[in-house]
């Protein structure tokens, strides 16, 4: 195919007007035609713009091939883009079968277009991304790794070492340098902070510094948040009408004059933030003393979700050794991947703002708090005596409370401590007992110690002890009358667990989903489900009463023994922390969909329950370590093993979905296009 540049100007691209350094446009759909003579096909083009081009600036297109005799377009639904701030962006795949070919661009009459000429069939270099072959090859490493043929599936997770516990450390360090680039890629500490009307579409402004701002207030002695409260608002009859607030803000000279914030408890005439408050006394408060600054919220993230990692690894081998002490090592490695992915937190990785500040904190908190409490079932070496530690279930109870504290739905998991210490209570005796007074005791005080607090604080702000200010936020709906119907509900709760996935063949692959509602129901862009989208490994679940049923009991028993408890017993515990963790969940998203709507970030409020009850599953049907894994066995690793890595490809492009919160095309085309370029092949 022949190389040749076309030089833009007026008698090929129409709707627009010469000036310096490209072209203004000046009617609808700006577009330029290429034509070739008949027998040399286009396979490629490039679009070359002016030196005097802004950087990183987008431009969105649509192509139009011509086949026959030329005078008949085709064309598709999909937009192309490209950036002035990468060379190879600016290539465009045109499929190498017309010889004709038009792009429209998707430019509003005025704007600048800074493009000068297009070169045909020009020569694409190879080009070698180390990014792109260091993830292929850790993705096929996971793989053969813990592939169904893999000796660490017949391994005894205590029968390791040293190797084991390397092999761990390792394994949980890639977990956090997986959140880690999620954080890098979305850029959160520059993408939420301050404030800006952007994305909310009623005039009114959010501040991401919230938790800053709250940190700094009870730093001086108060609760109220130190922000202006226009007086209009303070004398409106009900300010929680969005409404009636868009008309207010318009009468008052608009929202420049009367700045109304977004998503902030408003109670006779002052801000509150009513989002969970132990985050900014962890976080925000001491970062504050010891620099003299605001703390934004996405470090505060990062630092809960890294921590989490290491405890959440912490437990799964803590309860493996006291329930399931004959699962392999290659059973807690996947299921430390499945734990990591599969509660939802990747969302707030990426969109690390003050509203993922609460599920974050939670998180941590519920995997220091469970650890804790498998922590505290002790056995003397011997084996001559079983007790529960007063010291380590008080640290439990104390992490597990704090959950009221940031995020109030976590503390729904503080019902995982009844199966938990199941045996140790109706069987060992070993708490509410004569010789265990001391640590009943324990294992209740922290509750009161952190809860108390809390509801004092509720009483000072709002005059009431279990209003935590969620019913007076200003938001896009009336929180104190929302009216949302059961039958939106529903939909909400189909639309959580079995949306299925917008897939398709041009990048990013992975697009936001549909989620009609004929009545008004708050509902955010999401990419699918829980189990088509999040965790489709934790759809195990739906198999609980073959695993736990009747039949099953005695080889359940057999697979647990060898426990501090005898298997019967642990048996027992297992089935009802699954069950508890279903339940739990199933109430949870129920009232996240009922009282708030359809939201990607509430999944996590209810995935770590069902991930939590998903891998109990998973290690009570594998075969016991030392048996030959049957056919049976090695399908569902394998099966395993192919969900984990999909979703971790699936989490990868779900970064650069065009439309989500957080979009990188739009915010930062920089991190955007360099991957695009991966897959210029696909026309």
């Amino acid at each position: 195919t022949k190389t040749r540049t076309v030089t833009l100007s007026s008698s090929n691209f129409t709707n627009v007007t010469p000036v310096a350094g490209g072209f203004t446009v000046t009617g609808p759909n700006p577009s330029v035609t290429i034509d070739n003579p008949a027998n040399q096909k286009i396979k490629y083009i490039h679009i070359n713009q002016s030196s005097s081009a802004p950087s990183w600036d987008t431009y969105n297109f649509t192509v139009f091939t011509f086949f026959g005799n030329g005078q008949t377009p085709n064309t598709n639904n999909d937009k192309g883009n490209l950036s002035t701030g990468l060379y190879r962006s600016r290539y465009v795949n045109v499929g190498g079968t017309c010889h004709k070919v038009r792009i429209q661009f998707d430019m509003p009459v005025g704007n600048f277009l800074p493009f000068v000429s297009i070169t045909v069939n020009p020569h694409v270099s190879f080009h070698f991304s180390l990014v792109r072959f260091a993830f292929m090859i850790l993705l096929g490493l996971f793989a053969v790794f813990l592939g169904p043929n893999s000796p660490l599936w017949r391994w005894r997770l205590q029968d390791g070492g040293a190797f084991q516990i390397w092999t761990l450390c390792v394994s949980t360090v890639f977990i956090m340098l997986f959140y880690a680039m999620i954080f890098y890629t979305s850029e959160s500490w520059s993408a939420w902070t301050g404030s800006s009307m952007a994305g909310v579409g009623w005039s009114q402004w959010t501040n991401f510094n919230q938790y800053g701002d709250l940190a700094n207030s009870l730093l001086h002695g108060h609760t109220w948040l130190d922000l202006p409260v226009p007086a209009p608002l303070k004398a409106m009859q009900n300010p929680y009408d969005p409404y009636l607030r868009q008309q207010l803000i318009f009468q008052n000279g608009g929202p420049q004059k009367v700045k109304i914030y977004w998503d902030h408890a408003f109670y006779h005439g002052k801000y509150y933030c009513y989002f969970g408050v132990i985050p900014a006394i962890v976080f925000f408060m001491p970062f504050e003393i010891m620099t003299g600054k605001e703390m934004e919220s996405c470090w505060a993230i990062l630092m809960a979700v890294l921590i989490a990692a290491i405890f959440a690894t912490l437990l799964l081998v803590r309860m493996s050794k006291i329930w399931f002490p004959n699962v392999s090592f290659g059973a807690v490695l996947l299921a430390s991947w499945m734990l990591g992915m599969g509660g939802g937190i990747l969302y707030h990785v990426f969109t690390a703002s003050f509203y993922s500040v609460p599920e974050s904190c939670s998180y941590m908190f519920s995997m220091i708090g469970l650890w804790c409490w498998f922590e505290s079932i002790r056995q003397r070496k011997d084996g001559s005596r079983r007790r529960v530690s007063a010291w380590w279930i008080f640290f439990g109870s104390l992490f597990m409370a704090c959950n009221l504290g940031c995020r109030p739905q976590y503390i729904f998991l503080c019902l995982l401590g009844i199966p938990i210490f199941w045996t140790a209570i109706f069987k060992e005796r070993m708490l509410f007992s004569k010789s265990s007074i001391f640590a009943t005791i324990m294992a209740f005080v922290p509750f009161f110690l952190v809860f108390i607090p809390l509801f004092v604080y509720n009483f000072v702000r709002f005059g009431s002890f279990f209003t935590f200010g969620n019913t007076y936020q200003l938001t896009n709906f009336d929180a104190t009358d929302p009216g949302f119907t059961h039958l939106s509900a529903a939909k909400g709760i189909f639309y959580y667990l079995f949306q299925p996935m917008n897939l398709s063949t041009s990048f990013p692959f992975v697009g936001i989903t549909s989620t009609p509602t004929l009545l008004f129901y708050p509902i955010e862009p999401s990419e699918g489900g829980y189990f088509t989208f999040i965790a489709p490994f934790a759809a195990i679940l739906f198999a609980t009463p073959w695993i736990f049923s009747r039949s099953r009991r005695g080889e359940l028993a057999e697979e647990m023994s060898g426990s501090i408890f005898e298997g019967a017993s642990v048996r027992r515990s297992v089935t009802s922390f699954v069950w508890t963790a279903i339940g739990a969940g199933i109430c949870v998203m129920c009232a996240d969909s009922y009282l708030g709507g359809v939201s990607q970030r509430y999944i996590s409020d209810f995935g770590v329950l069902f991930i939590l009850g998903a891998i109990c599953c998973f290690f009570a049907v594998l075969p016991r370590t030392g048996q030959r894994i049957g056919p049976s066995g090695k399908l569902l690793i394998l099966a395993c093993v192919i969900a984990v890595c999909l979703c971790l490809v699936i989490e990868f492009f779900e970064m650069f979905t065009i439309g989500r919160y957080g979009s990188l095309l739009t915010s930062f085309p920089r991190h955007y296009f360099p991957v695009k370029d991966w897959f210029l092949f696909l026309s």
